[in-house]
């Protein structure tokens, strides 16, 4: 009995032996085993640079371990190998070296930490050795963040590249020290432990390196300016702004400045944005105006402020100026009002009188504008240059440019009498033609019209040709040697045509027509050539009382002699034809007018 019980003791430590054989795994552990050490008697090649041109320094690499690899944050510039120890090449601003061997875990070095101060050409020494351990287990562990979104860099896998949340299945049963980081956020630090069989979890929150600022302004033609830099601002809203301390400074023109420092808060909430609503204070400027001659009447705005010379107390901003005084031209500025006082002197320029004497009754026309008829006396005008143009019937137009200072200028202008002249060319402009006739009118036309038979056949009226007559009332604008007009056109008619008695026939027109005037005779006679287009509607019966609308479209082309009569009044008579066969113009048409031709 005692012998089976030993046999089975024995069973079961040859099982547990070959269990732990085959579910418990060795895993090893790099660690440091002598302290750095900084060797004076090594140098540097100094033919060797990192990539920014430096000259690199060293680290030697002392260990039983074989085959290691090496990685670090701005790379390895050279591996030089031997036997239980490896000399690597470092830019003089390298942070971290992470030793790498298979069976091992990463091993990182945070040479700052260790008491390592790389500079160029100097080397360092440092020991490294493995131990082994048991792997207690795996297990799983959740990474959550505030926002999420986060990086998560885990020290000792380069490898891995996470964001939150994420979830650790499976991971060896450790501690793991982790980075979260995540753009306009404070990064984070921590160690995690990852408990066998067991979930962890980790809800980080991170910490903006921004807030908001949000400035609240009645008005929004201001200018925001950050520790002085200016920036684009929308009104009533959220600013981002890092953390700290700033400068904000309010501009509005015609106030004084706002100035403020502010504390940022981590704020990533907008609707909890700083406030800075300004109050804002009108900027007071001195005003003094003076005149030569002074006691000149001053109105800004509009408003009477008194006589020069005269001081006065005024807002910032843009004001309308004026002086007057009796018998001198009135001045008028625009002045702003805004960083100094103001000091403003205005000379002012005493009027002209200005006489014209010459030909009894013609027009007088300064700068175009009618100002009377011959003789004018005494006008008081501005100084200044005026064109100064007398017309009347029958005379050749005089033009003259006169300067006007403070003196009286005395003008005699005689107009030469051209009554009688047989003729005047005027197609490429006439000075005297276009006097004359210039300008706008009415007018009425009797047109003679006569429609063919194929026209009338077309319109169901079987039978001959057909006469009538169109009344023509129009507008005209004669801007010479060229005339436009635009013209309306009506005729109502019976027809006896075949078998059909007493049939209606309505036509109503609109017209187009452009006129030349080459010349003229006497000045008061003067032929035209006109090319027209013309849209007709006609409208009459058929049988059963139907109505029936045909549309014609033609152009009309004719030669008109023009009379004047008397001032503004004119006849016309005139022979035309149209580019259509359907309608022709074989008799004369005449017309009567009015205008300024």
């Amino acid at each position: 009995m005692i012998k089976k019980n030993s046999i089975n003791i024995l069973y079961l430590i040859i099982f547990f032996i070959l269990y732990y054989n085959l579910y418990a795994q060795e895993i090893s552990e790099m660690k440091i085993k002598s302290k750095p050490t900084l060797q004076l008697d090594q140098i540097i090649d100094k033919n060797i640079h990192d990539s920014n041109g430096e000259i690199c320094a060293g680290l030697i690499i002392i260990s039983s371990l074989e085959g290691l690899t090496y990685n670090s944050d701005n790379n390895i510039v050279k591996t030089n190998r031997n036997p239980g120890s490896d000399f690597l090449f470092l830019s003089p601003s390298e942070q971290t070296v992470t030793i790498y061997k298979t069976g091992y875990v990463p091993f990182k070095l945070i040479l700052n930490e260790i008491g390592i101060k790389l500079k160029s050409g100097d080397v360092w020494k440092i020991e490294i050795t493995g131990d082994k351990f048991l792997n207690v287990g795996k297990g799983d562990f959740l990474i959550e963040s505030l926002p999420a979104g986060a990086v998560i860099k885990i020290d000792g896998i380069p490898t891995f590249n996470e964001k939150t949340p994420f979830l650790l299945k499976e991971f060896n049963a450790q501690k793991y020290k982790i980075t979260l980081s995540k753009d306009e956020y404070v990064f984070i630090d921590t160690t995690i432990t990852i408990t066998k069989d067991k979930r962890g979890n980790l809800l980080a929150k991170l910490e903006p390196k921004y807030g908001y600022i949000t400035v609240d302004s009645e008005y929004s033609d201001f200018d925001l300016y950050i520790d002085n830099r200016l920036v684009e601002y929308n009104n009533n809203s959220p600013f981002k702004l890092s953390i700290g301390s700033h400068k904000v400074k309010v501009v509005r023109k015609y106030f004084k400045e706002i100035e403020e420092e502010i504390f940022i808060k981590p704020n990533d909430n907008q609707s909890q944005s700083l406030v800075l609503k300004p109050n804002y204070e009108p900027i007071y400027r001195n005003i003094f105006i003076s005149s030569e001659p002074n006691n000149a009447e001053v109105y800004i705005n509009g408003e009477y402020i008194g006589v020069t010379p005269i001081n006065k107390i005024f807002k910032a901003g843009i004001y309308s100026l004026k002086l007057f005084k009796e018998n001198y031209r009135e001045e008028f500025k625009n002045i702003e009002v805004y960083k100094n006082d103001l000091v403003e002197e205005i000379k002012l320029s005493k009027k002209g009188y200005l006489n014209i004497l010459g030909t009894e009754g013609a027009s007088i026309f300064i700068n175009q504008k009618y100002i009377g008829a011959i003789p004018l006396r005494g006008l008081l005008v501005d100084p200044s240059d005026y064109n100064i143009r007398v017309v009347k019937d029958g005379c050749d137009s005089e033009e003259r440019i006169v300067t006007i200072s403070s003196e009286t200028i005395d003008l005699e202008i005689n107009l030469a009498e051209t009554t009688g002249k047989f003729f005047r060319f005027g197609l490429f402009g006439n000075e005297r033609l276009a006097s004359i006739f210039s300008g706008g009118g009415i007018f009425y036309k009797y047109i003679p019209l006569e429609l063919n038979e194929q026209l009338m056949n077309s319109l169901t009226f079987w039978g001959e040709k057909h006469k009538l007559a169109l009344d023509r009332l129009g507008l005209s604008y004669t801007l010479y040697p060229v005339v436009f007009s635009a013209s309306l056109s009506r005729s109502n008619d019976e027809i006896k045509a075949g078998n059909i008695q007493n049939d209606s026939l309505d036509i109503l027109g609109f017209g187009l027509s452009l006129s030349i005037i080459p010349f003229a005779f006497f000045e008061t006679v003067y032929p035209s050539i006109s090319l027209e287009y013309n849209s007709f509607v006609l409208q009459y019966l058929v049988v059963n009382d139907a109505k029936k609308t045909e549309k014609q479209s033609f152009f009309v082309y004719s030669l008109d002699l023009n009379v004047k009569l008397y001032k503004n009044l004119f006849i016309n008579i005139g022979i035309s034809n149209s580019f259509d066969n359907n309608y022709s113009f074989p008799s004369i048409n005449m017309g009567i007018g009015t205008g300024y031709f």
